[in-house]
């Protein structure tokens, strides 16, 4: 089914509608209903009620728009005229509503949503530090290798559940190079890279979240060269083959790197938005850019996170919390999973 362009002048649809289809009869039922609102809960969308052109009840979507008439079993669904097992509005005790069987043929007709199949996607995930590197500590003691990997294995849990394959640089207490890292992602050649870290900082006050991408002030063909990029990476992220050798293969790694940091921007951005709205007494501390190794190692959409500020004695205490571990993990693979359905 077609997606509807959101400014379409839908207004002389509306009047071609009421004109055709409002003088059929009106069909008798004593069934359940649902009001204008309910319906448009039930349906994930807008609602509008037309008075002008014959109380047309209109639900409204990015994607999708429904034009339901009183005493008429057809509606329009985006750009296609269905038949409904009953008439679309009727007065029901002196209140307008639309059948529940409506309501259910509706809900079958709408797009839904992109499922690919378990595996579909890839990502590694990649507790910070780990081992003899334990990371920041706290006031208290916690430290920050171990709340990333709390973290990170929770969030391969939320991957897993919505069938994405995870890759973990580490999923123990051990000691795994930059390098290392940055060797896993090139090898595994996935979707997407997380890695996951706590925050620090001299003032015992600051807090926040924030999230990176690799910065554009690098110089992406020796950082290719540095990244020994597979042909197979390539291809994959640029829909072209290795190019074997000379200028034209610098000018591939530039555009290369240039669209995988746009894609890293656009990763970050929607993990950001995504932990910032699931705990909203975290400031956001925004997307920022940096020359962290294991962004600047991998061929594919990157972000490094900084879940909060284990300097802070408040915020250590919630990074310990198994349930806001859970928060941030569910909040991350929301954006991680946004990110991946829009590529």
């Amino acid at each position: 089914m077609p997606n509807l362009n959101r400014n379409m002048r839908i207004r002389p649809v509306l009047l071609a509608i009421a004109c055709a289809l409002l003088a059929l009869p009106i069909g008798a039922n004593g069934q359940s209903y649902l009001l204008p609102g309910q319906l448009a809960q039930r349906l994930g969308m807008d609602y509008k009620l037309e008075h002008s052109t014959g109380r047309l009840l209109l639900l409204r979507s990015d994607e999708t728009i429904i034009v339901l008439a009183p005493r008429t079993r057809r509606a329009l669904v985006a750009d296609e005229f269905v038949d409904l097992p009953e008439p679309g509005i009727s007065t029901y005790a002196g209140a307008l509503g639309t059948p529940a069987s409506v309501a259910d043929a509706l809900a079958e007709l709408l797009p839904q949503p992109k499922q690919p199949e378990r595996g579909y996607w890839k990502v590694v995930v990649d507790p910070g530090h780990g081992g003899k590197d334990p990371g920041a500590t706290g006031p208290r003691g916690t430290r920050e290798k171990d709340t990333n990997l709390a973290i990170a294995l929770k969030l391969r849990s939320e991957l897993e559940a919505e069938g994405v394959e995870v890759v973990m640089t580490r999923s123990a207490d051990v000691f795994v190079t930059l390098e290392g890292r940055a060797e896993i992602c090139r090898r595994e050649s996935p979707d997407a890279f997380i890695s996951i870290h706590a925050n620090a900082a001299p003032s015992s006050s600051a807090k926040g979240i924030e999230t990176y991408y690799i910065t554009h002030k690098i110089d992406d063909v020796e950082r290719a060269g540095k990244a020994s990029l597979t042909p197979e990476g390539i291809e994959k992220f640029m829909g072209a083959p290795a190019v074997p050798s000379g200028t034209t293969r610098q000018m591939l790694y530039t555009v290369l790197h240039e669209e995988l940091r746009r894609e890293s921007r656009q990763m970050a951005t929607r993990i950001q938005e995504s932990l910032c709205d699931s705990l909203d007494s975290s400031p956001d501390r925004g997307v920022k850019e940096a020359n962290f190794h294991v962004l600047r190692g991998s061929i594919c959409p990157a972000a490094l996170v900084e879940t909060e500020f284990l300097s802070n004695p408040s915020n250590e205490k919630l990074l310990s919390s198994p349930f806001f571990q859970q928060k941030v993990a569910r909040a991350i693979a929301a954006g991680i999973i946004q990110h991946l359905n829009n590529q």
